[in-house]
């Protein structure tokens, strides 16, 4: 059981299991804070058409109701967006009118503006619901969940101001949605509008899955008996089945019991102590490949107890995913998802909890046979497709379109303005990333390059053997254009060429990929690429940082995308069963000055007085070994593959990487291996870490005070595996390229779609004269 401290961040409260594995020792999701972050999206479009606010950060709650279902209306052909309750009153400041707002475990707490959002919501014809995956809505029930008595005065204090604050909101909002439909009655005997919206599993969990199955972990004979248990509230629940247990280890020698969590076991466990694996809070990944290690999961509910009650199936489902077996209790959810016997096991007194165990144990057919069955049912009914549509409904939206991607009717012609071809160029590679899906769904293509004594047949081939197969028009910028619907200028350098064609285009947008002013010393070229900012364009940004400073000091209109991270490269399993070594590595770019080589230099010179046992290696430039250091260095260069640099990514304690004109993929590739980042702390770098400092570890810049902070970081093991589980969900909620094109093309077409209606509008006003 986890308690609320602040009162404007309520109380997780006894969370089901991956939001009970999120702990101080190692916090796997992204968005857990210290405090309130700001919007998910700092490019918020107001044409958003179902917006999710989160009221509780702390632990994975949020992944199930808020993430998974905005994943599966996204994959559907909406546009949801992702906000800090907290901010809500930036909806009204920013006139953002979706057709929905879900509050997620939100209180209603008048400081934080709800009272004007309600109004706001009401004069807008906006829906509002109440989500809530607990039965944390109900003082009457406080003294009978476990847990409670043990909360300080301050705790308890908290608990009870957050379920009274969470049922004010509830019967402010049109209607609540939840997990369960015994919680759903729950909201109805209250005289509320309830729907049931299931919890799901991920794409990446189903990825993750389909690989594992397709290389299944080595057996080493041994038959593990898994228990998921999450928090150190869950005794009264192990009790269920835990002398059962008990009797299965007497009978059977070959039998492990592995336990996840903080579980307290009593004496009568010490005679099995040799047989009991303890493994601590993990990431929901690694939870997919240690349930793939076992042969049996058990989830143990107190029947009757009215907090069980409400628990949703997930502890089923997620173990089904892995075709991992499942023996649970008889709560109404476990005897809706589980066909006892086929797709798993349900079980009440001890003896028929021994007896359903006892026959897995006994035979791997059955439990391949229920395992297999048990995956089937998982992805039919909990997909976050399934509850994309079962919110659909709930939401009362209109039946979703094929997303306007992939079936337009008016096909854009985008041009794009490019500085040479630079072979290996992180830049050029996102540009030719986003052209070359945009193709893909549909686009008239076309790819310009300046400043290039490459032919057009050269240009053709470097596109396609270095980068994508790109089928459309690639040719050198000869000073004309085609009737491009949009022209995109993608470095300052191609403003001005795409403004000599101006009269030939419909738009002309600008792609920033970095503050480019910063790449030189204050004179003529930064007074030159500071001032394409003064043009009135309107740009789309890699990452939210630039499009921030664009429109608090130019006054741009600026709206971003995020960086694609490749999962099936870049993962925990990257390091290929390798353990971390006591290795600090620093993306070493001398020929970069945005790359601040200097300072990760010094940084590292003390850091190895502090700690000499720490193997420092230099990677990413083949220039960095001509900068001798007096101290060990390994130089590692360029490395050959995307593949070794994952594998080293995953096989090192820490990574040091800066870039202070705009994050590169470097530092969320290092989070989706599980590796620390260690970055400066400059003003607002924080925005490249989801405005949270938690993630990556932002330090100052003095080197001796950044050798200190990374010592402390690879001293402190907590912190070390709370920033990595951490980095590793921010990582997770990185789109894939296409989803990255998509969210391009999406802005595209919403600025193309807003400029026509404008123009419209203007043209529609009568000439007074």
């Amino acid at each position: 059981m986890r308690a609320g401290g602040k009162r404007h961040s309520p109380p997780a409260e006894f969370g089901e299991l991956a939001r009970d594995q999120a702990s101080a020792l190692d916090r796997e999701p992204i968005w857990q804070i210290q405090s309130g972050p700001p919007l998910m999206s700092n490019a918020m479009d107001r044409s958003v058409d179902i917006l999710f606010l989160i009221g509780c950060w702390e632990g994975e709650s949020k992944r199930y109701r808020v993430y998974n279902i905005a994943e599966g209306l996204n994959s559907l052909g909406y546009n949801t967006e992702v906000m800090d309750f907290n901010r809500g009153g930036d909806i009204v400041d920013r006139n953002i009118c979706p057709k929905v707002i879900i509050f997620f475990r939100s209180p209603f707490d008048p400081s934080k503006r709800v009272v004007e959002l309600l109004e706001y919501c009401r004069v807008h014809r906006i829906d509002t619901v109440f989500d809530v995956d607990d039965y944390v809505f109900e003082p009457g029930i406080i003294e009978s969940i476990a847990g409670v008595a043990a909360l300080n005065a301050d705790q308890r204090r908290d608990y009870e101001w957050g379920v009274r604050a969470y049922r004010s909101l509830l019967f402010s909002c049109g209607k609540g949605t939840t997990t369960t439909p015994f919680l759903a009655e729950r909201m109805r005997e209250l005289g509320r509008d309830a729907h049931v919206v299931p919890n799901s599993f991920n794409a990446a969990q189903l990825s993750l899955s389909e690989a594992i199955l397709a290389a299944p972990p080595p057996c080493d004979g041994k038959i593990r008996i898994c228990y998921f248990s999450g928090s150190n509230t869950h005794g009264r629940d192990f009790q269920q089945c835990a002398a059962a247990l008990q009797g299965l280890l007497r009978r059977h020698p070959n039998i492990i019991f592995r336990l996840v969590g903080m579980l307290d076991l009593d004496e009568s466990w010490v005679p099995f102590a040799e047989r009991i694996e303890r493994r601590g809070f993990m990431p929901a990944l690694d939870m997919l490949q240690n349930m793939a290690e076992c042969a049996i999961n058990i989830a143990p509910l107190e029947e009757g107890d009215v907090f069980c009650e409400g628990k949703s199936e997930l502890k089923f489902f997620e173990a089904a995913l892995v075709e991992l077996p499942t023996v649970a209790s008889r709560t109404g959810p476990f005897k809706a998802a589980i066909e006892d016997g086929v797709t798993g096991c349900l079980a009440s007194s001890l003896s028929e909890w021994e007896d359903k165990l006892d026959d897995l144990i006994r035979s791997a057919e059955l439990r391949a046979q229920i395992g297999k069955a048990a995956r089937k049912h998982a992805l039919e009914a909990f997909s976050t497709e399934t509850a994309a549509r079962k919110a659909i409904i709930a939401y009362d939206l209109p039946a979703p379109t094929p997303a306007a991607a992939h079936h337009l009717k008016d096909r854009l012609k985008i041009g794009w303005i490019v500085p040479g071809l630079i072979i290996g160029g992180g830049g050029h590679r996102n540009i030719l990333r986003a052209a070359y899906h945009l193709e893909q769904f549909g686009h008239d293509v076309r790819l310009y390059f300046s400043d290039t004594s490459l032919s057009d047949t050269e240009l053709r081939r470097g596109v396609q053997e270095h980068f994508y197969p790109f089928e459309g028009r690639v040719r050198r910028f000869t000073g004309q254009a085609n009737g491009e619907d949009v022209l995109m200028a993608t470095h300052w350098s191609t403003v001005g060429l795409a403004e000599s064609v101006r009269s030939s285009v419909g738009q002309i947008f600008y792609f920033v990929q970095d503050f480019e002013p910063a790449f030189y010393p204050m004179g003529s070229e930064y007074i030159l690429a500071e001032n394409t900012y003064r043009k009135n364009l309107y740009a789309i940004t890699s990452g939210p940082w630039c499009a921030q400073i664009l429109r608090r000091d130019y006054g741009m209109e600026a709206d971003s995308f995020q960086f694609p991270v490749d999962e099936s490269i870049y993962n925990r399993t990257a390091g290929k069963g390798q353990e971390r070594a006591k290795r600090l590595i620093f993306f070493a770019k001398p020929e970069m000055e945005r790359r601040c080589f200097e300072i990760g230099r010094m940084a590292l010179h003390h850091f190895h007085r502090l700690r000499p046992d720490y193997e420092i290696l230099f990677f990413g430039s083949s220039g960095a070994k001509n900068h001798r250091q007096d101290y060990p260095v390994t130089y590692l260069d360029v490395v050959p593959t995307l593949e070794d640099l994952a594998q080293l990514y995953a096989t090192s304690t820490a990574g040091l990487v800066f870039s202070t004109t705009n994050p590169s993929l470097v530092p969320y590739e290092m989070m989706a291996c599980g590796l620390p980042v260690v970055d400066l702390d400059r003003p607002g770098n924080e925005v490249n870490y989801d405005n949270r400092r938690d993630i990556a570890l932002l330090t100052d810049a003095d080197p001796s005070r950044m050798a200190q902070a990374i010592a402390n970081l690879l001293d402190d093991p907590v912190q070390l595996a709370s920033r990595s589980a951490a980095g590793l969900n921010f990582a997770s909620t990185f789109p894939s390229e296409r989803e990255m094109a998509e969210r391009i093309e999406q802005l595209l077409t919403s600025r193309l779609k807003m400029l026509s209606e404008r123009q419209a509008s203007s043209s529609s006003i009568p000439n007074s004269n």
